[in-house]
């Protein structure tokens, strides 16, 4: 039935094997299905019923997690959403830290490990968002900015140092992911520093844009003004910051607003 080229036969097939999820052979079929490609929506569903059968059924984090390192990451949300908490953390560092799994199944699970906000994620995420330092590549940025999400999901003060220096990085839609984190947390005036050098630098950068070529500025550069803005006037009661910042975030929000972006 799961096999079948009818939509409601497999729908069908999935809820009769859901009904019988205590029987191992039911849980090895899930598992096979599950590493096929799906319908998003039948993948989404066949992994919430593979989560719960962790409860009982250690081999089924196994494999789920055999498939993540294999490049399914749909099976990243299947182990983010394992009633064991530990076992989850435990699965996803391991899917995080190896440098051999599809980079979108990393930073999908740098960003679960964010979600499920256990405090021992942070030291795996810090370590995926400082990636970007040793080796430029698009699977270290993906990772990179998995990081970031997972760290401003966390809420934790300890992820802050990090994301303060990835804010030197010339990657426009990195420094993007870091300022948008970092607004996420609960930072003080020692950020006040590095967040007016992001402003600054992005307020010249759109000025040099505007000027050169077509006249075009970079929807990151726009949201690194923002963010690193608003994250300032959280921070800041210096008369020319909140000044510069209100100044800056305004122009922000208007062009990304033109842009239906805010």
């Amino acid at each position: 039935m799961l096999q079948s080229p009818y939509r409601d036969v497999r729908r069908q097939g999935i809820d009769l094997l859901s009904r019988s999820i205590q029987n191992p052979r039911a849980r090895d079929v899930l598992c096979e299905t599950f590493s096929r490609d799906l319908i998003t929506d039948e993948a989404e569903w066949i992994a919430r019923i593979l989560a719960a059968a962790t409860a009982y059924d250690p081999k089924v984090a196994t494999a789920l997690t055999a498939l993540a390192r294999s490049g399914n990451f749909r099976a990243v949300a299947a182990l983010s959403a394992m009633p064991d908490r530990t076992a989850a953390i435990e699965s996803l560092i391991v899917i995080l830290e190896d440098a051999n799994v599809w980079h979108l199944a990393r930073a999908e699970a740098a960003a679960a490990l964010g979600t499920i906000g256990d405090e021992r994620a942070i030291g795996p995420l810090t370590t995926a968002l400082r990636s970007y330092e040793t080796v430029a590549s698009k699977r270290h940025y993906d990772v990179a900015i998995g990081a970031a999400k997972g760290l401003a999901a966390l809420k934790r003060s300890n992820g802050i140092p990090a994301l303060l220096t990835a804010l030197d990085v010339a990657d426009e839609l990195f420094r993007a992911a870091a300022t948008r984190a970092l607004l996420e947390l609960d930072i003080d005036s020692s950020a006040q520093e590095p967040l007016l050098r992001a402003l600054t630098d992005a307020v010249e950068s759109a000025r040099r844009q505007a000027f050169e070529g077509d006249g075009s500025i970079s929807i990151a550069t726009m949201r690194i003004q923002a963010y690193s803005a608003q994250a300032l006037l959280k921070i800041s009661n210096e008369r020319t910051i909140v000044q510069t910042a209100s100044s800056a975030l305004d122009k922000a929000r208007e062009f990304l607003r033109r842009h239906r972006l805010e």
